[in-house]
């Protein structure tokens, strides 16, 4: 009963021993694409490397996930953190966030964009707006999900507007540009 206590006391440990420092000193000091590894991991729960290897489980905390994406979108003004403040926070904020992400040159604020157009506004004149971005896109995560709505009916995708998520996708393949 002891040695099970005390290798639960350990685990309890080496879980806490895994949140990083989220002063705005210490996000500086690692690389834009790692704080966001680190926001995803505070808010799912699940962490990853930059290079998208699975480490283990993480604490989950999404005060700490979003205190990273509001250092990175405010102060570093990195337009996928934007993106991905503004899908989390799902308000007038949250829709000011996403436009901003949008001129800043989020591949994913445009698709979400088109993704609006096509939903409320025309759905054909969508799917040409989706067919003439995708021969511009890079990042894989992007393709994918174009083609994905390319490949059934626009209209039934639709309900990515409402997805509040932090999704993996967001970061997977995301190489920041200034």
């Amino acid at each position: 009963m002891e040695n099970e206590k005390n290798q639960q006391a350990a685990r309890a440990a080496e879980f806490r021993d895994k949140h990083i420092d989220t002063s705005d000193e210490a996000l500086a000091a690692i690389s834009q694409h790692k704080a966001l590894t680190y926001a995803f991991a505070y808010y799912s729960g699940r962490q990853f490397d930059v290079q998208g290897r699975y480490l283990g489980n993480y604490p989950q905390d999404s005060y700490q996930a979003q205190l990273i994406l509001r250092y990175l979108a405010e102060q570093k003004s990195n337009p996928r953190a934007q993106f991905i403040l503004g899908k989390i926070l799902d308000s007038k904020t949250g829709d000011a966030l996403i436009s901003q992400a949008e001129e800043g040159g989020d591949t994913f604020a445009r698709l979400y964009s088109i993704y609006e157009f096509g939903c409320y506004m025309d759905a054909k004149k969508g799917r040409q707006l989706l067919t003439s971005f995708a021969k511009n896109i890079e990042e894989q995560s992007v393709k994918i999900d174009i083609y994905c709505m390319l490949s059934d009916d626009f209209n039934d995708h639709c309900q990515v507007l409402d997805d509040t998520e932090f999704d993996y996708r967001y970061i997977k393949d995301y190489q920041f540009k200034k």
